[in-house]
């Protein structure tokens, strides 16, 4: 069932993209997935391309994937390692419905870019500028979104 569904999703964010998202399988199994998040304008991410990489478990869509950035990103609410905090996005165990798709997934990631949750910590320095130097942490970020388009 769930390669089905997948193939599914797959075509229609293939034929209906929704804003600045972009995803797809990396190969036949359709367990494993890209995705591209182009970063929403008025935040400090603006202009800004992220990738991220996503795998669904065998059970999709009774089950949340599990999703990571790959590409590098100052945000309070993701760590070095790409991983997101989830508190408060579709992909929480307790919040994931099989009516949650993999583009409602990218576009929930996407908000969280332009409106971090200042509840979850995931990268303490981020989140401390976020809360007390907003000017410097948007400076921050806004630099390390500079960085990663050099990159691609």
């Amino acid at each position: 069932m769930a390669k089905k569904r997948l193939r599914k999703e797959f075509l229609d964010i293939s034929q209906n993209p929704p804003p600045g998202i972009s995803a797809g399988p990396i190969d036949d199994e359709m367990l494993k997935w890209n995705g591209m998040i182009s970063a929403p304008d008025g935040s400090p991410y603006a202009g800004g391309v992220f990738f991220v990489e996503i795998q669904c478990p065998s059970d999709y869509p009774w089950r949340s994937p599990k999703v990571h950035f790959t590409t590098q990103i100052y945000h309070p609410n993701i760590n070095k390692q790409g991983e997101i905090c989830i508190h408060h996005l579709p992909m929480r165990p307790r919040a994931w419905t099989p009516a949650c798709t993999i583009a409602k997934l990218l576009m929930g990631i996407a908000g969280l870019l332009a409106d971090p949750n200042t509840e979850c910590r995931f990268n303490a320095e981020a989140s401390h500028l976020y809360r007390f130097d907003r000017q410097r942490y948007n400076e921050t970020a806004a630099e390390f979104t500079l960085v990663n388009k050099d990159v691609i």
